[in-house]
């Protein structure tokens, strides 16, 4: 990106924060800075899921269903490469499952890349937002 989109960037978003600061702040945005982070006044989303609140002796039931999948998953991963009949045991096979990772791998970094030099870091979306 060229320095001088940089800076306009730089001072429209200064700006903009300007503006923000200089708005009165409503009682509970005042009560929620003074307080900070001593004290959480969000809701995670783990938490927020309706099967979340759902608790068999003490843990979230969604733990339940991760670990019946997860048995699901074994299980079927299993007979795939043991039995004949899924055609999965066999070199071709293999091969070509092989061969779609390459490209799910593939596709995402090329896709990376290309973002990257269009100025836009898709590791940005995997970052937590800052705490202000």
């Amino acid at each position: 990106m060229p320095d001088d989109d940089r800076a306009r960037i730089a001072s429209r978003l200064r700006d903009v924060l300007d503006r923000i600061a200089a708005e009165p702040k409503a009682r509970g945005w005042k009560l929620r800075a003074k307080i900070g982070e001593r004290k959480r006044w969000y809701e995670l989303p783990e938490e927020a899921s309706p099967i979340a609140r759902y608790k068999v002796l003490g843990i979230p039931l969604i733990t339940f269903s991760a670990i019946g999948f997860a048995i699901i998953l074994v299980f079927s991963l299993y007979h795939w490469f043991k039995d004949d009949v899924y055609a999965v045991n066999n070199a071709s096979s293999l091969k070509y499952m092989g061969a779609m990772y390459l490209l799910a791998i593939l596709i995402y970094v090329g896709s990376r890349l290309l973002r990257r030099s269009q100025g836009m870091d898709l590791k940005m979306v995997y970052d937590e937002i800052p705490v202000e």
